[in-house]
């Protein structure tokens, strides 16, 4: 009797040890999702890319989108946008040639800089940022430099970058800088500077490998963008999004792609050819963005686009042709593919202005029954006022707080 008693604690016990250990295996797994809100951490599995539908804007919240014509002078003419920022409102926006200066509602104030060699000038606006003073800071690849001007435009000094920056992100009291990894051997990947110049810390690059003679360029080989006052990054080796935090970069978002990243061995391109045939394989990024509660995640394999958007906070997540961009149904207005964000709950797109009036000419647009007849009405008269030929057109989309 006294061993069957035994026995039956033991069991007992065992059984006590495992129902524990699943319970922390399944608070681990919540934690890790994020819906626990004790990790940052957010886990998305994107393995199966056969479930699509189209992500209408009301599914995420929108409530109203704005519609800003650029002034369209000689001064301000725009071939095409190429980045964009926004400081205290205004729009700042490179068309690759120059740097030019917006208010919020569209008037040309003045253009940041200038390409040539003289005092101030730069030969080229590989990239721009802007501090939290309003500053512009422009990066000269071939020069080593970042030219730093007023937010009025007058050129108040250079600092050096690091050698092979080709891509700055002002924080709140340093500039992270980014250096291609095209060549395969770059030392660092990523060196944190002060205003002054001065590299802080440096983040060697983990994705060497020895480059083929065809060294063909990448669109996106680091996406990043700013959520929250925080610089969020995505190298395309790695199914990690990482969030700049405290000096060191911590894992905010994992994308589950089924190994789809493209592995640094096999950017080893002899040809252009092998670069065409090898690269439809692995996940090239096109855009990564946060709004909101949602990850916005634009991408291409074997020569297929997809967008995807996931919440954060719940089990919701959508999953569409990038072709399709996000459905316009609050004011039957085009379509968006977003490009940058004004706020965390306000994305912003950008159209020509002789697109917009070819859709709304269109029998979609003519037939469409949005959520909001009033401001397809106002959508219609705005059109009507532009000319084909006027510069492109900023559309800010905005979400429920």
């Amino acid at each position: 009797m006294r061993n069957l008693i035994l026995q039956n604690i033991i069991v007992f016990a065992l059984i006590i040890f495992i129902l524990i250990n699943c319970m922390r295996s399944e608070r681990k797994s919540d934690e890790i999702m994020g819906t626990h809100g004790k990790s940052t951490t957010v886990f998305f599995d994107l393995k199966d890319l056969t479930k699509l539908s189209n992500i209408l804007l009301s599914d995420l919240g929108v409530y109203d989108i704005e519609y800003i014509p650029l002034e369209n002078n000689p001064k301000s003419l725009i071939k095409l946008i190429y980045k964009m920022e926004i400081d205290d409102s205004c729009f700042l926006i490179n068309d690759t040639y120059k740097l030019m200066k917006f208010t919020g509602g569209g008037r040309y104030i003045t253009q940041i800089g200038r390409m040539g060699k003289g005092m101030g000038e730069y030969k080229f606006c590989s990239d721009f940022s802007v501090d939290n003073r309003n500053c512009v800071y422009i990066l000269s690849v071939h020069e080593d430099k970042i030219y730093i001007y007023s937010p009025d435009g007058k050129f108040l000094k250079t600092i050096p970058s690091p050698k092979n920056t080709t891509s700055i992100e002002c924080i709140e009291d340093c500039i992270l800088c980014y250096s291609s990894n095209h060549h395969g051997m770059v030392e660092n990947s990523f060196d944190v500077i002060s205003y002054n110049g001065e590299v802080l810390k440096s983040f060697s690059n983990k994705f060497k490998y020895k480059a083929g003679k065809f060294k063909g360029l990448l669109l996106n080989e680091c996406a990043s963008f700013s959520y929250d006052g925080k610089i969020y990054t995505k190298e395309v080796y790695s199914d990690t999004i990482f969030v700049f935090n405290k000096m060191n970069f911590e894992p905010a978002v994992i994308l589950d792609q089924n190994c789809k990243s493209l592995p640094p061995g096999k950017r080893q391109w002899n040809s252009f050819e092998e670069f065409v045939s090898t690269t439809p394989k692995y996940i090239s990024v096109r855009k990564v963005l946060k709004f909101g509660e949602y990850f916005y995640y634009n991408f291409l394999l074997q020569g297929k686009g997809y967008s995807f958007v996931g919440s954060t906070s719940r089990d919701q997540w959508f999953l569409s042709q990038l072709q399709f961009g996000l459905i316009n149904n609050i004011d039957g207005g085009p379509n968006i593919w977003a490009k940058t964000t004004k706020d965390d709950n306000t994305l912003v797109s950008w159209i020509n202005a002789y697109d917009l009036k070819a859709h709304v000419a269109s029998e979609a647009f003519k037939n469409s029954k949005p959520q909001y007849p009033e401001k397809k009405k106002e959508l219609e008269k705005l059109t009507n006022s532009l000319d084909e030929n006027d510069n492109p057109v900023l559309i800010l989309v905005k979400l429920k707080e």
